[in-house]
């Protein structure tokens, strides 16, 4: 088990850790390492998070006042 200062909040949204694994996994299918049934689970996870990241937006729009 990792000590408490040293984990990673990993539900909170961080733009660092999204944008290196987003260039693992762009350098990994560059290299050909992933076979299609990767590629296919990456495209699911992609439109997942895209349908999440609409249903926040569109969330947070009706929480905010009208400036």
């Amino acid at each position: 088990m990792y000590p408490p200062g040293n984990t990673l909040r990993v539900a909170e949204p961080s733009p660092a850790r999204a944008a290196r694994t987003l260039s693992l996994i762009e350098a990994a299918v560059q290299a050909g390492e992933l076979e299609d049934a990767d590629l296919l689970l990456l495209e699911q996870l992609v439109k997942r998070l895209r349908r999440t990241g609409q249903t926040a937006t569109e969330a947070r729009d009706e929480t905010e006042p009208d400036a």
